[in-house]
């Protein structure tokens, strides 16, 4: 279930606010919340909308899909627990109502940057093989010839 949609345009004190969150849940979270669901977990960023009302948490969790969905029925069901210490924790009138969501966007990052070691690997392997099918293979090429002149 997706919480409010909270845009992020964000002000100078949202950003505290939402770094303020990011830290405080961090610490809440890790203290065990006794649910066996809730694997290791990174908090990306918070979002907090301009009325402090709201504050979506992107979480990003290592391993299979299924593994990210348990974690996240995890903290939602966690969420009126954590929504209390992190009230206590807070110096506002208001806690923000929280939505946990999954960052696709680590996800995404570490995606890409897999796909560029493996093309990186494949140009120098391709690099180091000899070229059999050029005539020329082995020998300089006139630009080289050229430059030792």
């Amino acid at each position: 279930m997706a919480g409010p949609q909270v845009v992020e345009k964000a002000t100078r004190r949202t950003k505290r606010v939402a770094e303020l969150i990011r830290h405080k849940l961090g610490r809440i979270i890790a203290s065990d919340l006794g649910d066996p669901r809730i694997g290791f977990i990174t908090l990306t960023r918070v979002v907090v909308a301009a009325d402090l009302r709201n504050a979506q948490v992107f979480v990003s969790v290592l391993g299979p899909e299924s593994k990210q969905r348990t974690t996240l029925r995890g903290l939602n069901s966690a969420r009126p627990r954590i929504q209390a210490e992190l009230g206590q924790a807070l110096a506002l009138r208001r806690t923000p109502e929280l939505s946990f969501q999954l960052d696709a966007e680590m996800e995404r990052g570490l995606r890409i940057s897999a796909l560029l070691s493996q093309l990186a690997r494949e140009s120098a392997e391709a690099d180091r093989e000899p070229q059999p099918d050029r005539p020329d293979a082995g020998e300089p090429s006139e630009e080289e010839k050229t430059d030792g002149q």
